[in-house]
C-alpha cells in the first residue's frame, strides 16, 4: 500500500528560474523554467534551498529539462557539478529532456563538467524510475513522483 507523506508538496515556486519539490523523503525534484537564466548566484541559492528541503541528508536528484530553454552560466555549469556539499549527499541525478539540441547540451555538461554524482540523461520518466531504483532509491517514492510528474503532463 503507498502511502503520500504529508511533506510532499513541499516546494519553492518563489524563484522565476526554478521550482524544486520534495518526493517521499529524499528524492529532490528540479524543475528549470523556460527562459531560465541560470548563474552561479543562482545555483548557489538553489543548492541551499534544496539541501534545506532534504534536511542535510542523502538525496537523489531529477532534474527536469523537458519544455525549458534558456541559459547557465559556465561557473554555474562547473559548480553544479563539483559542489562538494551537494555531491556529498546526492546519491544520483537523473536528468530529464524531450528535445535533441538539450540532450546534446546535457550531454556536453556530462562530458566536460563532469559531475562528481553518478549523473545520467533520460527522454522517458520511466527509464529514470528504473535507474534511480537500480541506485538504491525507494520504490514508493518513485511511484508517488512519476504519477504526479505524469498527472502534471497531462
Amino acid at each position: 500500500m503507498l502511502t503520500t507523506p504529508f511533506f510532499m508538496s513541499q516546494k519553492f515556486t518563489d524563484n522565476k528560474n526554478y521550482k524544486l519539490q520534495l518526493f517521499g523523503t529524499n528524492i529532490l525534484y528540479l524543475e528549470y523554467f523556460d527562459k531560465a537564466e541560470i548563474t552561479l548566484e543562482v545555483i548557489k541559492e538553489m543548492n541551499e534551498r534544496g539541501m534545506e528541503l532534504v534536511k542535510r541528508k542523502p538525496f537523489y536528484t531529477v532534474v527536469d529539462l523537458r519544455n525549458m530553454y534558456g541559459n547557465m552560466t559556465d561557473d554555474a555549469k562547473e559548480f553544479a557539478a563539483k559542489d562538494k556539499e551537494v555531491n556529498k549527499l546526492r546519491i544520483c541525478e537523473s536528468i530529464l529532456v524531450n528535445s535533441l539540441p538539450i540532450k546534446i547540451l546535457v550531454d556536453g555538461y556530462l562530458k566536460f563538467n563532469r559531475p562528481i554524482s553518478p549523473s545520467k540523461v533520460f527522454s522517458r520518466l520511466h527509464s529514470c524510475a528504473i535507474w534511480m531504483e537500480s541506485k538504491g532509491c525507494n520504490i514508493e517514492d518513485l511511484v508517488l513522483m512519476k504519477q504526479q510528474l505524469e498527472k502534471k503532463s497531462n
